[in-house]
């Protein structure tokens, strides 16, 4: 499903999870948010119509994580969630990297340009993914 408002968001979570300022305070119901929140929180995070609505998809998302004891391990996670939130903000045409030990966005253009040839196949695949 995907939530039409901030409160249609939070009120279909409740007895889910407990908020507090809008904030993800406890959650209360871990089992119901993996069979019924989840799915329509990642849908919403990327498909919301308004960007406070993406925006508080997003951080429900982050906040149960991390009540739950899930965080971001390795440097593939942490690419990885930089590039759903650039996608979810509707940019593209940026490669996730690393440069002087912080994680950052490259736009193509520029981390290809006088670099050793790129393998063709990756490029197609990030062309279709940003799509």
């Amino acid at each position: 499903m995907l939530y039409q408002s901030v409160q249609q968001l939070h009120r279909d979570l409740e007895g889910v999870l407990e908020s507090s300022d809008g904030r993800v305070a406890k959650v209360i119901d871990p089992a119901r948010l993996r069979a019924e929140g989840i799915d329509s929180l990642i849908y919403t995070a990327v498909f919301g119509e308004a960007e406070e609505l993406r925006e508080q998809a997003r951080n429900v998302i982050r906040d149960s994580a991390l009540q739950l004891g899930i965080r971001p391990c390795s440097t593939g996670s942490k690419f990885g969630a930089l590039a759903v939130d650039t996608l979810a903000e509707g940019k593209s045409g940026f490669m996730v990297g690393e440069l002087d030990g912080k994680i950052c966005l490259t736009p193509l253009e520029q981390a290809f340009n006088g670099r050793r040839q790129a393998d063709q196949s990756l490029l197609e695949l990030a062309r279709r993914l940003t799509r």
